[in-house]
This record gives C-alpha cells, structure tokens and sequence, in this order.
C-alpha cells in the first residue's frame, strides 16, 4: 500500500532528517505502507534519536537509559580530577556542579519515562556514586571487602555540602511529570500534544508490548495519589506545591516501580466552571458542567 506521494525538489529532501518506527517485523505479516515526501521514502526503522530522546517502536526505555546514565557518567569522569579531588574546591560547589551537570544530563526528558524497576536501579546506582564523590565518602577496605557508607549517611552528607534539601532523582521526576501533566492539562481541547498524550489506540496489544505501561495511566495515578484534581489545575502555585510533597512523601516510602495500567474508569472531581475537565486519561476529553461540547473520543 502506498501514501499519497508530496511532490517536491531533492534539495527539500534532503533538508529532512525524517525516519519512523515500525515494529511491522515484530508483528509477523503486516501491510507494508510507504510513505514518501517529497518523492523519497520515509525510512523504516526500530529506533531513532529525536530531540536527544531515543524513541522505540516497542515503546522500551532501556536505550534510552542507557544513553542518559553513560552520559551521565562521562560527564561525571571528565571533572573528577578538576573538581572531586580537588580539596580546595568546596563540597558545597561540588554539589552546585553535580545538580548543574551529573543530574542534568541524567533527567534530561524525564517526564514522559515509564520505567521498569531495574532501570530505576541504574539511574539511582550513579546518583549515589555522584553523591559519595561530591561528599567524599568514599567505600573502605575491609577484611570482607570493600564497604560502602549507607545511603541515608551519604544523603545526610549531601544535605549539609548544599545547606538544602536534596531530592533524589526518582522523586524529582515524579515532580517533574505531575507538573509537566499540569502544564498539559492546561492546554486547550484541540493541542495536538494533549490530544496524543491522552489518546487511546484501537486493538489487540502486541505480546510483550510496551504499551501495557501507559504514561498518562501511570501520570494520572500519581496525580490522584497526590491528592490533585481539576479544582485545584487553575491554581500554577498550588499544584507546584502538592507536587513536591507529594514527591517528598514518595522518596520517603521509597518510591514506586511503573505497574501495568489497565482501563481505568473514568470521573474526577468537576473542574472550575468553563475550563475543560481534563484528568481523565482515557482517551477521551470532557468540558465542565457548565456547558460546552458533548464528551467525544479522541483516537490518532
């Protein structure tokens, strides 16, 4: 089956740095559709870079972890000498640094990660070993090999290098994805991102799919364990604020690993009057009691 076919100049093509995925090869014996612009066809493959985000057509994040945390950690080998062994330089700079570099680089497009718990795992492993250097609490050699300090002592130990509290990584992301879904939600009815982030796709799942873990199930499930809804989206201040406590109050039990995400029911609490009420995260899109268009879904 072929797409229309755009028609237009080689040099508009080669412009274009255009792929997408498909798990066509996966899926066993599927229609084969070519797209083409500008006369040229669009590459299929199984994964490409867009905006320094791996994208996979399974939906795994496992390369793009990968590619965060050893980014992460060449940038955290490249100032070991100018700067964590470096006794004249503050703890209190080195931490300035580590948040500034080491965290930046491993954070980078956090709010759309639906991760298994092994991947947290890594992501967590080089954070305490970023945090172990800037407070210079290095493992020691024991008759039974080598110890290395607890991690609420090297925490405590980050705390006081920043005169602040710290938030690890996994609760700074779950902030991070309640605000972004904040911003989201905002948006009007037509956003093409909302429409995406909050699409539901008709079918079968794939065996062993990535899609089982949703990202809007998943936001919207930290979202009403904060306690957040439609009454309080208007408010910018108000949701920031339940977000970190709410992020706090995870870190504190220790997190929560991505689970499978089954259809939920919809309903939430009715949004302000004249704003859309938006927190579903079902696939379809709803406007307040106050009046407006019949609820309608939205499939892409």
């Amino acid at each position: 089956m072929e797409a229309e076919e755009e028609e237009g100049t080689a040099e508009d093509w080669e412009e274009q740095e255009t792929e997408m995925v498909s798990e066509r090869k996966e899926w066993g014996e599927l229609e084969r559709v070519e797209i083409k612009i500008y006369g040229h066809e669009v590459e299929e493959v199984q994964a490409f870079k867009y905006l320094g985000r791996i994208l996979r057509a399974d939906g795994e994040e496992g390369d793009e972890i990968r590619a965060r945390v050893t980014g992460a950690r060449r940038a955290q080998m490249a100032l070991m000498l100018p700067l964590y062994r470096r006794d004249a330089v503050t703890r209190k700079t080195k931490m300035a640094v580590f948040r500034a570099v080491t965290r930046a680089q491993l954070m980078y497009a956090s709010q759309t990660w639906v991760l298994k718990e092994k991947e947290w795992r890594k992501i967590e492993t080089l954070e305490m070993q970023g945090l172990r250097r800037v407070a210079g609490m290095h493992p020691k050699m024991t008759p039974l090999g080598l110890r290395y300090p607890s991690n609420d002592k090297v925490l405590e130990a980050a705390e006081s290098c920043s005169g602040q509290h710290y938030m690890r990584v996994r609760a700074a992301v779950q902030k991070g994805r309640i605000g972004w879904w904040g911003k989201v939600m905002r948006m009007e009815e037509e956003s093409l991102m909302k429409r995406v982030l909050l699409a539901r796709i008709e079918g079968a799942a794939h065996h062993g799919w990535r899609g089982a873990y949703c990202l809007a199930t998943s936001i919207k499930r930290q979202v009403e364990a904060a306690g957040l809804n439609d009454g309080v989206l208007w408010d910018r201040v108000a949701w920031a604020a339940a977000a970190a406590k709410a992020a706090d109050a995870s870190a504190s039990s220790g997190g929560a690993a991505a689970v499978p995400c089954p259809p939920l029911a919809a309903g939430v609490p009715a949004a302000a009057p004249g704003r859309p009420q938006s927190c579903g995260g079902d696939g379809r899109s709803r406007v307040s009691s106050s009046g407006g268009p019949e609820p309608t879904s939205t499939h892409l």
